[in-house]
């Protein structure tokens, strides 16, 4: 299964009518990050009940450089997108590929604005 997903959300992208890389289901939509969002990703990111279990590698406090590299850079390394409502960011979703015997699997990574929880958006996002 984590296979299957990861394969959705990696080709996905690839085959949405109309826009590149953009997913959209009743829900939300996934797609590229934008310079635009970089506001909202320092706002999310300095909050500690959301990034309690993200990976070490995210600087604390999280700045107005980090969110410019990250849209810039990071989120361009691997499937990596931006969950967004109504057009505005509310999360991000990533799978990173297994190597060798796991290479048919995928881990999938999120984290979502804690106004958003419980709304079941990252189901959407995985599904």
């Amino acid at each position: 299964m984590q296979y299957r997903c990861a394969k959705f959300i990696a080709t996905r992208y690839l085959q949405s009518a109309g826009e590149r890389n953009v997913m959209r289901t009743r829900m939300i939509e996934l797609r590229e990050f934008k310079n635009e969002d970089e506001e909202l990703l320092v706002s999310y990111l300095n909050v500690e009940s959301v990034t309690k279990f993200i990976s070490a590698k995210l600087p604390q406090p999280y700045t107005k450089e980090a969110a410019k590299w990250w849209v810039d850079t990071g989120s361009k390394i691997g499937i990596v997108k931006a969950i967004t409502k109504n057009g505005e960011l509310i999360g991000s979703i990533s799978a990173m590929t297994g190597e060798f015997e796991r290479q048919k699997s995928a881990e999938i990574g999120y984290w979502l604005a804690q106004p958003f929880w419980g709304a079941r958006f990252c189901f959407a996002s995985s599904s």
